[in-house]
């Protein structure tokens, strides 16, 4: 997808990328195969993002962290 920030992903998106893979890439197992890596880089992506502390808005607490219902 280049570079697009995480937080400015909509559902929108993932479905316009997955139509211009389709008409893209001929072959439905390679498409496959490329989709099949999205959850990860994306969770990879949540994960860095909660790695580094100055950022407020990250969606899950750090490690050793509680939250505020916790």
């Amino acid at each position: 997808m280049g570079r697009f920030p995480l937080k400015n992903i909509r559902a929108a998106d993932l479905r316009a990328y997955i139509a211009k893979l389709a008409s893209t890439v001929s072959s439905v197992d390679y498409q496959r195969g490329i989709l099949s890596e999205l959850p990860s880089i994306l969770e990879a992506a949540v994960d860095e993002r909660c790695d580094q502390p100055a950022q407020p808005n990250s969606r899950r607490p750090r490690s050793g962290v509680r939250s505020a219902s916790g």
